[in-house]
């Protein structure tokens, strides 16, 4: 303690109360518990955002080829009733 009162006298160090020391220790062992929860929420938000984005990818592809099916069916069709028409 005297070290501690002499290292504020002469201002190269300072004196903390040990009440005052284990209460800024236990505020920065729950400040990491809560940065850790924090991290892992984060990384479980971004995980759901990735399915989200591969399911929204694959929907996007299904509807595509549906455009796409109702563009080329009416063509196809056509080709095979001439086909038909030619060959029967």
């Amino acid at each position: 303690m005297r070290r501690d009162l002499a290292a504020t006298r002469d201002k190269s160090g300072v004196y903390m109360a040990p009440e005052n020391y284990t209460q800024m220790i236990m505020q920065l062992e729950q400040q990491q518990q809560e940065i850790g929860q924090m991290l892992a929420h984060i990384k479980a938000l971004k995980e759901e955002m990735d399915k989200k984005e591969a399911s929204n990818t694959v929907l996007l592809c299904t509807y595509f080829c549906q455009v796409q099916m109702s563009i080329l069916l009416p063509d196809f069709q056509e080709m095979r009733n001439k086909q038909l028409v030619i060959g029967g």
